[in-house]
């Protein structure tokens, strides 16, 4: 998922901002927990280690955006899940993300944070674009429901099986 990068993002994000981590489920790892002390950022993470399906749409709830620069993601469900928060997104371009997010997700390509900083800074400085993106999240969510992922999946074996 990339958490190092997230960190750091907030570390640079915290030196002419009042920005906060939220982490949830999970733990971070030693190395994860070093790199919080050594940029000082420790007062500006919080975690929550066990997320139930309530906890986890609290978090939601009190975000601002969600950070997600993951490196390599097969579909990206945490994309989606703050779409139907109404939260708008930061990915990454890995894997699925790219076409999951599509027009409602700011997707910043590479590794750097200072990319990532600049997404972040634009979207909050610009509240008709934050708004565009928390109704085109929403919109994106609605198409991908399971009702939907199950009809397509029941065409692909009608299409397979016609074929044999």
């Amino acid at each position: 998922k990339n958490v190092p990068l997230v960190i750091n993002t907030v570390a640079r994000l915290r030196q002419h901002a009042d920005v906060y981590l939220l982490q949830v489920g999970g733990r971070f790892t030693g190395e994860q927990e070093q790199l919080i002390d050594r940029l000082e950022l420790r007062r500006g993470v919080r975690s929550v280690a066990a997320a139930d399906e309530t906890t986890l749409r609290r978090a939601y709830r009190a975000a601002d955006v969600l950070l997600f620069p993951s490196l390599y993601e097969g579909f990206g469900f945490p994309v989606l899940e703050a779409f139907a928060s109404g939260l708008p997104v930061v990915t990454s371009g890995a894997g699925g993300l790219k076409e999951v997010g599509g027009d409602a997700a700011v997707v910043v390509e590479g590794r750097d944070p200072t990319a990532y900083v600049e997404a972040l800074e634009a979207l909050s400085d610009d509240a008709e674009r934050r708004e565009e993106l928390i109704q085109k999240g929403w919109a994106r969510a609605r198409n991908f429901t399971w009702q939907k992922t199950a009809e397509q999946t029941a065409e692909v074996y009608r299409e397979f099986l016609a074929r044999l």
